[in-house]
């Protein structure tokens, strides 16, 4: 686990936009903190037309067509991320990480099973994760201010 500030997080992402790779975000909008990589990554297809974003709603098994079909090669998965303090910062993380941080009850297959599984019919991908850190998962429609706050400051930053 690696800790990254914004800006930081900025340079991150424009250059693995510059690099070819998609951004496959994850989250569910019922769930308070849970949507923040759909809403990030929704601002970066405002800010950025020419990114390729992914959106998944519910889980990486929900567009695991689309990702196939695509024939992606390179991709950045954002999601949110449970650490025992909350941090304004991203968290990048390996793939042997996934199962410490991103929290299971949000997804009905776990992680790392959809990437075994995706690695079947895309062989050579390359595969890194951004985690934003979260405060609040219970069912519910806003996100806390806090993790509103790391978006908007992106945000702003990928302008």
């Amino acid at each position: 686990m690696k800790i990254i500030g914004i800006e930081d997080t900025c340079k991150y992402i424009e250059d693995r936009i510059g690099s070819g790779f998609a951004l496959v975000c994850i989250g569910t909008y019922i769930r308070s903190d849970d949507r923040v990589a759909l809403e990030f990554c929704s601002k970066i297809l405002e800010e950025i037309s020419y990114a390729n974003v992914v959106l998944c709603e519910y889980g990486l098994e929900m567009c695991l067509h689309e990702i196939i079909e695509k024939k992606i090669s390179r991709m950045v998965i954002i999601d949110a991320v449970a650490i025992p303090t909350f941090v304004k910062a991203l968290i990048l993380l390996s793939l042997n990480e996934i199962r410490d941080y991103i929290p299971l009850s949000t997804h009905s297959i776990p992680l790392e099973t959809i990437l075994g599984y995706l690695k079947t019919f895309l062989k050579d991908l390359e595969i890194e994760i951004l985690g934003i850190p979260v405060k609040n998962l219970e069912i519910g429609l806003d996100m806390s201010t806090e993790v509103q706050e790391i978006i908007d400051e992106l945000t702003k930053c990928l302008k």
